[in-house]
């Protein structure tokens, strides 16, 4: 840096600034030099290196040193754009996150102590128990159904926003609403127990088709893989259910489409996007998709049919195609009980003389009986 460099605050006058934590806490970690290069930068918009100098009273070493401080512990990034500086400002912290930061406290104490260190620490005794209440569960209502499914429940958030955000750009993502998007990713973090790398690859697999973030399927995705699956019984119904996680279901029915020879219409498109809409998972819809096509050899979907089969899973909570399998597996097997009740003829009860083989050994008491019915008869005559 030189004297006639000139900079300019990107962010002028748009930093929190605390007076009595920046001088308990920050003073004595920056000198005097660098606090008061840092107020200066605050209230103002551009200038030239040498406005800096002459406020402070300080030579270029000097400067550069104060700005080297102040780098240091993220108040101020510098952008060189050759010999035209641009400034970014960030806010001191407040007193309760500078002291939970170890490594700032190490260097307070190296410059004051630890006995006045564990002046600032210390805090009169409280008692009772806390009363706590989660973000979600007063900011998030409309989540609450959602949640109330979900297998695992979490008390804590370790969600990093400007880290996901940073990634989103560079994978080439984008909010579908922001405000909403953010509120939801806070929320599951919360409740899911996610950090930001796990939210990211939960909103990368469930990603609409133009990029955009889709926070609901990601609450329906995380409740499916996190629930107990129910063992499908066969090879191939569990290489189904594994193709059947691996695709949108716009690529799977293309896919099929392509095996059997036809091709995809504006009304399948329709068909599944309502199913969407209707949170019914990507990967029961792609079940559904290969019983319609496949099994049942429909040349394609058609809304009589597949919407009675979807509204019946919908009502079941089926959410994962294991689940929507297995109710496919037990439909048939109820399916053929019935059919094979059906075949059975009712056949009328013979008598045992009809059969030609019929051979009748009759008691001896029987033999008494019957004669004297002949007797009978005979003097009846």
């Amino acid at each position: 840096m030189r004297p006639g460099d000139k900079f300019s605050i990107v962010n002028s006058d748009k930093t929190s600034f605390d007076d009595a934590t920046f001088s308990k806490l920050y003073l004595p970690i920056l000198g005097k030099t660098s606090c008061m290069l840092y107020q200066l930068l605050r209230v103002t918009s551009s200038g030239k290196m040498s406005n800096l100098m002459e406020y402070l009273n300080v030579g270029q070493r000097q400067l550069e040193h104060a700005f080297d401080k102040l780098r240091a512990i993220s108040l101020l990034h510098i952008y060189d754009c050759h010999s035209d500086f641009q400034f970014l400002l960030r806010s001191p912290r407040n007193f309760e996150d500078f002291l939970a930061d170890d490594l700032l406290v190490q260097l307070l104490v190296k410059k004051i102590g630890k006995e006045n260190v564990a002046n600032f620490l210390s805090t009169n005794e409280i008692e009772g128990n806390e009363l706590k209440v989660r973000f979600s569960d007063v900011f998030m209502s409309d989540l609450q159904e959602e949640f109330t499914e979900s297998p695992a429940m979490h008390q804590t958030s370790d969600f990093d926003l400007m880290s996901f955000k940073s990634l989103m750009a560079q994978r080439k993502y984008a909010f579908s609403d922001e405000n909403k998007d953010i509120l939801h990713l806070y929320s599951m973090s919360e409740k899911f127990g996610l950090d930001w790398y796990g939210l990211f690859k939960l909103a990368e697999a469930t990603a609409n088709a133009d990029r955009t973030l889709n926070t609901d399927a990601m609450i329906r995705r995380y409740i499916a893989d996190n629930e107990k699956k129910p063992e499908l019984k066969t090879q191939a119904a569990a290489e189904l259910a594994q193709v059947a996680k691996s695709a949108s279901p716009q690529d799977f029915l293309t896919q099929l489409k392509r095996q059997v020879g036809g091709f995809v219409s504006q009304d399948e498109m329709k068909l599944l996007s309502n199913f969407s809409k209707q949170k019914m998972t990507p990967e029961v819809q792609n079940v559904l998709i290969h019983y319609t096509l496949i099994r049942e050899k429909n040349p394609t979907l058609t809304p009589a049919f597949v919407n009675k089969i979807a509204n019946d899973w919908l009502r079941n909570g089926i959410t994962t195609a294991e689940a929507a399998i297995a109710h496919i597996e037990e439909f048939d097997k109820k399916a053929k009980k019935i059919s094979s009740a059906g075949r059975k003829k009712t056949v009328k009860a013979e008598p045992a003389w009809s059969n030609p083989d019929y051979n009748e050994t009759a008691t001896d008491e029987e033999v008494a009986a019957f004669k004297k019915e002949l007797e009978a008869m005979g003097k009846g005559g």
